[in-house]
Formats: C-alpha cells, structure tokens, sequence
C-alpha cells in the first residue's frame, strides 16, 4: 500500500505501529514491554506475599524463562533442594514448581548475624504466553537447576467470530 505525503511523493506504508522508527525501534520497544511485563509480574507477586499471612507466605524461586527451537524452556535455581522433594505441574498456558528444602535446625550455641537463606516450601506459578501442549514436558534436575523445556499447545490461532442475527 502507498501513501502520498504533502509534497505529492508516494511512501510505502507502515505495516506495523513502530515501523516508521525501523526495526531497531521496534525491538526496543518490545524489550521495554517485556521488562514492565516483568516488574508488574513481580509487583502482583510481592502485594501477594505481603496480604498473606506469615504461615501462608512462601519464597518465590527464582527462574528464566526463554524461548528456544519452537519450545519454551523454564529454568528454576533450587539450591540445596533434593530432586523428589520438587513438583511441576502444567495447566493451560500455567506451569507450577513446588521444591521443599528441608528445615535446618539453627546451631546451638551460635549467634547468628545473618540468616537470609529460603528454606521450607516454595513456590512459583508462571503464567506464560501460550498453553502448554502436556504431552511435549521434558523435565530434568543437576546441580541445584530444574530445567524444564515444552512445546506450546498447536492449533491455538485467533479467530474473529461473525455475529449473527
């Protein structure tokens, strides 16, 4: 499609809302858009926390997510965590890890001057950008890192819907 301009010369039109600043505009914008999706991903989470109660609130793992060969991978550090104490759980576009990290006895006779390290039971709910096919998880754990790579669900197009009547 072409566009004229005042002077009377005909552009190509943009196809796209940023395509007039060029696609390294248009990749920052998108990076932009990811890292708000991000910090308000992490603003829901943290006003979660603090509205519960001290016996409900748990730590939140901390992960990757990254797109790679058609698939999503989910990567997840579980320090110290053993491999039957961590659950992953796919529903619709959501993926659940549980891990339990054993309670550790505070020392007797120590005076402790920092004690940061999670332990209990954690968890994280991520809600990703597509539904997950189930039948494609592959899910593994070395070294303290539970990897778990899929395939989003097949099929799943937009479709405008016509209104009858």
């Amino acid at each position: 499609m072409l566009t004229q301009t005042p002077n009377g010369s005909k552009l190509a039109a943009p196809k796209g809302l940023f395509d007039i600043f060029g696609d390294r505009f248009a990749d920052e914008m998108q990076a932009e858009l990811n890292a708000m999706r991000r910090t308000m991903s992490q603003l829901v989470d943290s006003a979660m926390r603090f509205g519960a109660t001290s016996a409900s609130a748990l730590p939140q793992l901390s992960i990757d997510l990254y797109e790679k060969d058609g698939g999503y991978v989910v990567e997840a550090a579980l320090p110290g965590v053993k491999k039957e104490n961590v659950e992953v759980e796919v529903a619709g576009d959501t993926l659940t890890i549980r891990a339990k990290q054993e309670e550790k006895k505070e020392e007797k006779d120590a005076r402790y001057h920092y004690r940061e390290l999670q332990r209990g039971e954690m968890v994280r709910a991520v809600t990703l950008p597509q539904a997950i096919d189930p039948g494609s998880v592959k899910a593994s754990f070395k070294d303290g890192v539970l990897n778990v790579a899929f395939k989003p669900v097949k099929g799943m197009e937009t479709k405008k819907i016509s209104i009858g009547g």
